[in-house]
């Protein structure tokens, strides 16, 4: 698989885990994860266990084993400490295969919930099995229609392999699943997580075009909201995109096509002086606050 595609799958496992949510998420994700786990009758102190885990690996992630496999030894249907540890082993002692068999134990255990499968789907992917992990995301968009990882891990699969078009369809389904989500669930994705998953599809998406090259509609598709939502959450790859569609300019319209080159460098500009001017706003603002 392509290096950037399994990076961002890489990264899209990790972050729904517990890296990037907000303090004010906190809470409610141990709210809802003691529910789901007390629905499926797991033991009270197999859940406390779990609970020091999770809190481990905001601090650090290398310790974080062990409180999973005591959950484990005190209960073994505690499906989301089988998960934990399988993220670790891929994780920390970059062992997939092992990881993959936590995966379908969870699965095994708990197999109302998407999140072994998405994690295994990556898993398989690491490990160059592109038949498994193919398999394990059909079946995600299966059983968990609403699910939107499953349609990003699609979309992903189809870029890596040049079918571009159809990549963007299901990554713009992705982003229509992740908008529907209004509460945080058994799924762990919190607010702010979605709004990164979403402009991470955006930039899939932007990527996409570009590789067709169809720069214009790379354009029209990053103005506006996408590119003022991008800078206003300081989502780090903005101005990368930004310079991927200033290069794309003048690969191809430079010396070939002098309007068509002008219209997308002036397009280009004013998405550029946009940004320098919310930089300016939250430099003043940062400087209000200081006084």
């Amino acid at each position: 698989m392509n290096n950037r595609y399994l990076k961002i799958l890489i990264l899209l496992s990790f972050f729904v885990l517990s890296f990037g949510i907000l303090a004010e998420d906190q809470e409610e994700i141990m709210r809802v994860t003691r529910q789901e786990l007390k629905d499926l009758k797991i033991n009270e102190k197999s859940i406390e266990k779990t609970f020091e885990g999770i809190k481990m690996q905001e601090v650090d992630f290398s310790k974080s084993k062990k409180p999973f496999e005591e959950a484990v030894q005190l209960d073994g249907k505690n499906y989301l400490a089988m998960l934990y540890i399988g993220t670790y082993e891929r994780m920390i002692n970059k062992d997939s295969k092992k990881a993959i068999e936590y995966y379908q134990k969870a699965i095994k255990l708990n197999p109302k919930n998407p999140r072994p499968y998405n994690n295994m789907a990556i898993a398989y992917a690491y490990l160059g099995d592109k038949k498994k992990s193919n398999e394990t995301i059909q079946k995600i968009m299966s059983l968990f229609p609403e699910y939107p990882e499953g349609y990003y891990q699609w979309a992903l699969k189809l870029a890596d392999e040049k079918k571009y078009s159809e990549s963007t369809e299901y990554m713009k389904k992705a982003i229509e699943k992740y908008n529907k989500i209004k509460k945080l669930d058994y799924w762990y994705i919190t607010q702010d997580a979605k709004e990164h998953y979403i402009m991470d599809a955006q930039k899939i998406i932007i990527y996409n075009y570009l590789d067709q090259n169809k720069l214009t509609d790379a354009i029209d598709f990053f103005k506006d909201d996408i590119f003022f939502k991008m800078k206003e959450n300081g989502y780090p790859d903005v101005d990368k995109l930004l310079v991927a569609m200033y290069d794309k300019n003048e690969k191809l319209y430079k010396n070939k096509n002098s309007k068509l080159y002008k219209e997308n460098f002036d397009k280009l500009k004013s998405i550029e002086f946009l940004g320098l001017l919310m930089e300016a706003n939250d430099h003043l603002k940062g400087k209000n606050k200081g006084k």
